[in-house]
């Protein structure tokens, strides 16, 4: 109940109007179609595909999900079994929406360095932010393993810079 609170109030805020950097208020989403949702009631803000609103939700919500907990270092180390991992996830998470891509860093082989950051993390870039969301929801405390995996939104700006942390 409480999620659906939070799920309402974020759909509220996304439909006001956006303040623009000049001080002006960006009024294009008043004009905009919304979608019909289940039960025969509408549901603004869905059929918002390039509204400010819509770009904003996303870069806020993000399209990038990191999975913690999922993965050991010593699973990473084999070529073939690394593989296996990538593909199992990649399959796995796709029935969530649209993945751009599967990132799984590997850790230092050599033995002699430390490992690059990100090592035992899982992440998935979704084309949409909805999609990312989804598997969030659908992967935070599910069982990989005898592990529970922690599913939480990681900011796209460290990703692109492929700052893993």
């Amino acid at each position: 109940m409480q999620r659906l609170q939070q799920q309402q109030s974020a759909a509220a805020a996304a439909a006001a109007p956006t303040e623009l950097p000049h001080g002006g208020q960006d009024d294009s989403q008043a004009a905009e179609p919304v979608a019909p949702a289940a039960g025969g009631g509408t549901t603004p803000g869905l059929a918002r595909t390039g509204s400010a609103a819509v770009a904003a939700a996303a870069a806020s919500s993000g399209c990038v999900v990191r999975l913690a907990a999922m993965v050991e270092r010593d699973e990473l180390l084999d070529d073939e079994e690394y593989e296996d991992i990538v593909e199992d996830t990649r399959t796995e998470v796709a029935k969530y929406g649209p993945l751009k891509q599967v990132v799984i860093p590997r850790p230092s082989k050599d033995g002699l360095g430390c490992d690059p950051p990100g090592v035992g993390l899982v992440f998935l870039q979704y084309e949409d932010a909805r999609s990312a969301d989804k598997a969030r929801l659908a992967l935070n405390g599910r069982m990989f393993g005898e592990r529970p995996v922690e599913a939480s939104v990681f900011d796209q700006a460290k990703f692109d810079a492929r700052q893993y942390e």
